[in-house]
């Protein structure tokens, strides 16, 4: 029978389970064959180097360890200089591997708009090696905090034990959902998801008894990435909610006509805009209000951009949509979620592409003398940034979400940035997030004035 103090112990016999985990960050880096073989490695070096300890501390019942590591008091002194640079190195490896893990999972976060918008930098050609220079700082901060705040390693295995455990019950959870959309077997579903939460939970309740020794740090940075992501979730929801979305067709001839009217100043030969909705006919409202009414914006070519990023990592495709000829257009980029999104140069060549066949004839820019530019003319992308109205019927909690995601917006990637566009190629207009107000009142008109 387990004891109350055996139980307990298990918090402590967790940690000798972790470390390995580390080569699993790098899964989506170097790839699963790669990380299967390793692991057989790993496994066995692991196995032999506990059962070494073991050994050495029976073999020495009775005596004390003053503090001293195991590990490094079975080691012969001449050879303790080299283990100390193996075991400094292990540390920058399994650190490295946490970076990178890092790194991707924000990459992913922000495809699937769960996270906000922060620069993504590609400093190779290589598939998946991306460098966000937000997490980084953040990393570097938050660790040099960490180590600040808790002095000593054994201070740490506290918040690293409970952050461990949380974290392979997660997978565990996914792993679920994995089995469920592969259509696996019940045995699959109750044996083995069962057998892992068991266990985990064991180690699970064994760690809260850290929480107060330093676990609640691993809580606290934890609940700073749900608030971003569950404001940044809500906030994608109301705008979803209250967009509106109208046929390009019901705006057409309204901007043929202000395509040809002279008497307005020309705003850019390719006016581009860029558009979420999905629906090859139809754009947002706000983005005829701002042709048409806020500002008049005349151009020889309207363009409406809509990028679909895909499930495969290099796709990069288009379609071209035309709504009028030598007017307006609509292009639709497929890209991997590996892929940059260099907007304006893929753009560039749409445009050169559709001048060589034939399907634009109306180009000419104005401002450029090379050669090569005039083959696509000038361009202007408009992005319209919307912003929390004063007028609304939020409630508290919606309303705190979206000045949350507004707050940290202003710490994120710019448009220019995040889309490849050149800062003199973007205007950014800021429209309002309207959502009417009901009113209880009804006013009433007076003719006279009242004797208040």
């Amino acid at each position: 029978m387990l004891s109350t103090s055996g139980f307990w112990l298990l918090g402590g016999v967790f940690l000798c389970s972790t470390g390995a985990e580390a080569l699993f960050a790098d899964l989506g880096h170097v790839g699963r064959d790669n990380i299967r073989i390793s692991w057989i490695f790993v496994k066995i070096c692991l196995i032999l180097n506990y059962l070494g300890q073991g050994a050495f501390l029976l073999n020495h019942v009775g005596e004390t360890l003053n503090g001293q590591n195991p590990f490094f008091l079975m080691i012969p002194g001449f050879f303790k200089v080299f283990m100390v640079i193996l075991a400094c190195l292990a540390a920058i490896i399994a650190s490295q591997a946490v970076i990178s893990g890092s790194y991707s999972l924000i990459s992913e976060a922000i495809r699937l708009n769960i996270f906000p918008k922060i620069e993504v930098k590609y400093p190779s050609m290589s598939e998946g090696q991306i460098y966000i220079p937000f997490i980084n700082n953040f990393l570097l901060v938050g660790c040099i905090l960490v180590v600040l705040y808790f002095e000593k390693a054994a201070n740490m295995e506290a918040a690293y034990g409970l952050s461990i455990t949380v974290t392979m019950i997660m997978t565990t959870i996914l792993l679920r959902e994995y089995f469920i959309v592969k259509r696996k077997s019940f045995a699959y579903l109750v044996g083995l998801i069962g057998v892992f939460l068991f266990i985990e939970s064991l180690f699970f309740f064994s760690n809260l008894l850290k929480f107060f020794h330093g676990g609640y740090i691993a809580v606290l940075i934890s609940g700073i990435f749900i608030v971003l992501m569950f404001s940044r979730y809500r906030t994608i929801r109301i705008k979803k909610a209250l967009r509106e979305f109208v046929p390009i067709n019901m705006y057409k001839d309204q901007l043929i006509e202000l395509s040809h009217d002279v008497s307005q100043e020309k705003f850019a030969t390719n006016l581009v805009f860029l558009t979420t909705s999905s629906n090859e006919a139809e754009v947002e409202n706000k983005v005829f209000y701002s042709i048409l009414h806020k500002q008049p914006k005349r151009a020889d070519n309207y363009w409406f951009v809509h990028v679909h990023v895909t499930r495969y990592p290099f796709t990069c495709e288009y379609k071209v949509d035309e709504i009028v000829k030598n007017d307006i257009y609509r292009i639709t980029f497929y890209l991997g979620f590996k892929v940059e999104e260099k907007i304006s140069q893929f753009l560039k060549q749409v445009v050169e592409d559709m001048v060589k066949r034939g399907e634009i004839t109306n180009i000419d820019n104005r401002y450029h003398l090379v050669d090569d530019e005039k083959l696509s003319g000038d361009f202007k992308f408009l992005m319209l940034e919307e912003e929390l109205s004063a007028e609304n019927d939020l409630g508290f909690w919606d309303r705190l979400a979206i000045q949350i995601n507004l707050w940290f917006k202003s710490f994120t990637a710019s448009p220019e940035k995040w889309f490849n566009i050149d800062k003199n190629l973007l205007v950014v207009e800021k429209v309002p997030l309207v959502i009417k107000q009901s009113m209880d009142q009804t006013l009433v008109r007076l003719e006279t004035k009242p004797n208040y």
